[in-house]
């Protein structure tokens, strides 16, 4: 019952992460007003839209407005870490403009602004958006944005760096991990997820096991059989084929024991006694709750029997297995023989007189199993010649014979096994003397090789030399001589690389025994690092992110420029100049990369003191830079001469600040003001007499004026009696030509005062009248 309730459990988590998850949008995107119905748009670039939703809305925390109006979202993927876009607004309802930035949450309830934030994007004006922090290939982010003032505007996003289309996920990585393990017993499986995949499935026969951001599954086998684990990898566009493995899970592997029994002898084991031949089964249950089944051969070897007939001299005695007989009878001895049983010796034993002395001597067997023994025995009493036989006792051979021409005359019988052997020695009189003794061989020349290892390897480190092997020997006879594949002779090496090594081991007789051992090591530690280089934020603002790490003997710790060593593998506020980064596995063993991170060209300006000048006058801008500059950017545009030089000549109408944007090597930028204050000075002549007398002297009266008139809209001249008599209009001062000649319809006008108006326009758009009067000279 507590399965199937953990089972279920397990899926209704799965089923609310699945719905938490925000879904693709169709072919006609919106926006909506909460986080939790936002759709996801698979590549944003060119999307155009409109915040046109009346609800309030939900608005992340600290979002970049004082008041909110009608919040909007919508989602995107990310196909890059670093990505900018454009979002340009237009029809603005209200002509205020809107408000935007990008968030991530997974669950909409927490969030994190990961770009600048706008709070005044105009109508008809666009504005960019980076990202502040790098960005996970194949997440969603959401663009959430807000009209301001409340406005209503029609907005077009472009991708203007990076990506927001992530490619077909191929296929779900590389699933590793044991693929038949013990029931029972934890066990690991990691996924190497392809890049894109935010999110994974894992499922055994088809049923899902873990949480949707796992790549590594714990998984504690409880039933043996064969099981199906697949993983999936997916974005919210994408799902990659699941990739499997066939597990195999199995109790304890079956152990198997050949024993060999003499008669009357029982093995005893398993709460059982086996005392008959035979192929027995047994199950047992082993401490880890695994089945496991033990094969028995029981193998019982026949009894042998001997039967001697021996005489032997009075006064002599005879030794059959270490038990001296010296009176005549029948009499029974149970030997080992070399096959470890009882043997049985039926011994009829006669004593008789006689005169034939021998001796015997034995040089042991050198190597167990060999048959270098050797037998030595002559004749130190009796009548030569003598005749021989000799066999070993129990099982009858090897056996031989031959003749002794002469007393103390050693005779040899070589390349003999273990076992107890009997000499007959007979002269030509009927008289005969046994000589029995055992031929013995050393125990077994035995060794075993002893490596030691770390978390499961011999030598800590990928091309390391802290391996080493120590070489037990025992049996034979000592001492022993250790003979190495690497022309070492001591029992113990240290100090090795991993490798193939073997040994032979010798006693002091020569026996020899050979073994041989292979020292592994991890594999390489495999290291990457993406060094990003200071930003224009500031000199401390570089990174370096560790993207890949392998090999060698997990877990891993991560350290820069020799600091502890810890788990994070993303180091923040890095200045420039030289970087190294290292990773240290379970085994203490480190790889490190270096890499260098530029300065950035941060730009400062100064565009000194605010400036004054007479209206229609002009002075030129300019600064004082700290940095190289690639773009200039001036604004507002009236009254300069160009927008896009370093030293603009402005000439305003009005008083005006201008703003200098710059844009340094490498994308830095700055801005300086400095206002130009216009000086309204109006400066208007108009003569008090002319004389028209074609001299070519003050022959004509008009309007003189400065730079800063722009036109002369009328000009009307009446006599003293209120007769009009001259009008002109729109025509530039300081022209005489447009002014009076001093004629009346044709005919000179009469000496006289006469009385003018000039209404005169103003290169800043103000329009004045003036007046006074005019003595004409005949």
């Amino acid at each position: 019952m507590k399965k199937l309730t953990l089972t279920a459990f397990l899926l209704f988590s799965l089923l609310q992460i699945l719905q938490a998850q925000p879904q693709p949008c169709g072919p006609n995107p919106e926006m909506t007003s909460f986080c939790n119905e936002a759709c996801i748009i698979c590549d944003i670039d060119g999307f155009t839209g409109i915040n046109d939703d009346p609800q309030q809305g939900q608005a992340p925390p600290g979002f970049c407005t004082t008041q909110i109006h009608h919040m909007q979202w919508i989602g995107f993927i990310a196909g890059s870490v670093n990505l900018t876009v454009s979002v340009r607004a237009f029809n603005c309802q209200m002509n205020q403009g809107l408000e935007v930035g990008i968030y991530q949450s997974l669950n909409c309830q927490t969030f994190q602004l990961v770009s600048n934030c706008d709070t005044d994007i105009s109508n008809n004006e666009t504005a960019i958006f980076s990202n502040v922090v790098p960005l996970v290939i194949g997440q969603y982010y959401f663009l959430v944005m807000d009209g301001s003032a409340g406005d209503v505007c029609n907005y077009t996003i472009e991708v203007l760096n990076g990506t927001t289309a992530v490619g077909a996920l191929q296929n779900s990585g590389t699933l590793t991990g044991d693929d038949i393990v013990c029931q029972n017993t934890p066990t690991e499986y990691h996924l190497s997820a392809p890049s894109g995949a935010t999110m994974f499935r894992w499922t055994i026969n088809g049923t899902p096991i873990a949480g949707m951001q796992d790549t590594v599954l714990e998984r504690t086998w409880t039933t043996n059989g064969t099981f199906n684990l697949c993983a999936t990898a997916f974005n919210v566009c994408d799902t990659a084929p699941p990739v499997c493995q066939t597990i195999v899970v199995q109790s304890i592997p079956p152990v198997f024991i050949d024993t060999v029994l003499c008669q009357s002898q029982c093995w005893t084991g398993a709460n059982t006694t086996i005392c008959d031949p035979g192929q027995y089964e047994f199950h047992l249950t082993g401490t880890e709750g695994c089945d496991s089944t033990i094969f028995l051969t029981v193998t019982v070897l026949p009894a042998s029997t001997t039967n001697l007939d021996l005489l032997i001299c009075d006064g002599d005695s005879i030794y059959v297995g270490g038990q001296p007989f010296f009176d005549s009878g029948q009499f029974q001895v149970g030997l080992e023989t070399p096959n470890g049983c009882d043997s049985t010796i039926n011994l009829a034993l006669q004593v008789i007189e006689c005169e034939i002395i021998g001796q015997l001597r034995f040089d042991s067997v050198l190597c167990t199993g060999q048959s270098s023994g050797q037998l030595h025995f002559t004749v130190e009493n009796g009548t030569p010649p003598f005749n021989y036989s000799w066999e070993r006792i129990g099982t009858g051979t090897p056996a031989g014979a031959g003749t002794i021409a002469a007393l103390n005359t050693e005779e040899t019988v070589g390349n003999l096994p273990v076992g107890t052997y009997f000499i007959t020695i007979t002269d030509n009189f009927g008289n005969d003397v046994i000589l029995f003794g055992d031929l013995a061989e050393p125990p077994p020349l035995a060794g075993a090789l002893s490596a030691p290892t770390l978390n499961g390897t011999h030598v800590s480190c990928f091309g390391g030399s802290d391996g080493s092997i120590t070489a037990l020997a025992s049996g034979g006879t000592p001492p022993y001589l250790f003979a190495w594949n690497n022309n070492a002779q001591t029992a113990s090496l240290n100090q090795l690389p991993a490798g193939n090594y073997s040994v032979t081991i010798q006693d002091a007789n020569n026996c020899p025994v050979q073994l041989s051992q292979t020292l592994n090591q991890p594999p390489d530690l495999v290291l990457e690092v993406d060094f990003f280089d200071p930003g224009c934020e500031g000199l401390n603002t570089g990174s370096a992110q560790i993207t890949l790490f392998t090999g060698g003997t997990p877990p891993f710790e991560f350290s820069i420029d020799g600091s502890d060593f810890d788990t994070i593998s993303l180091f923040n506020n890095l200045s420039p100049g030289l970087h190294a980064v290292s990773m240290q596995d379970a085994n203490g063993c480190i790889k490190s990369l270096e890499g260098f991170l530029a300065t950035p060209l941060i730009p400062e300006i100064e565009l000194g003191p605010n400036l004054s000048v007479l209206l229609a006058e002009s002075v030129f801008l300019g600064f004082s830079q700290s940095t190289p500059l690639d773009t200039f950017i001036w604004s507002p545009s009236a009254g300069l001469s160009c927008t896009d030089c370093p030293e603009p000549q402005a000439t305003p109408f009005h008083t005006t600040t201008y703003t200098l944007h710059v844009v340094a090597p490498g994308g830095c930028t700055t801005s300086d003001s400095v206002t130009v204050r216009v000086i309204a000075q109006r400066d208007i002549y108009v003569p008090n007499s002319f004389s028209p007398n074609s001299d070519g002297i003050n022959d004509r009266f008009t309007v003189f004026a400065g730079p800063e008139a722009s036109e002369i809209r009328s000009f009307n001249i009446w006599s003293r009696w209120g007769e009009h008599v001259f009008k002109a209009e729109n025509f530039r001062p300081n022209q005489e030509s447009a002014g009076w000649n001093g004629d009346i319809r044709g005919k000179p006008a009469a000496s006289g005062i006469y009385v003018w108006v000039a209404e005169i326009a103003f290169v800043d758009g103000v329009v004045r009248q003036y007046t006074g009067d005019v003595v004409v000279v005949r």
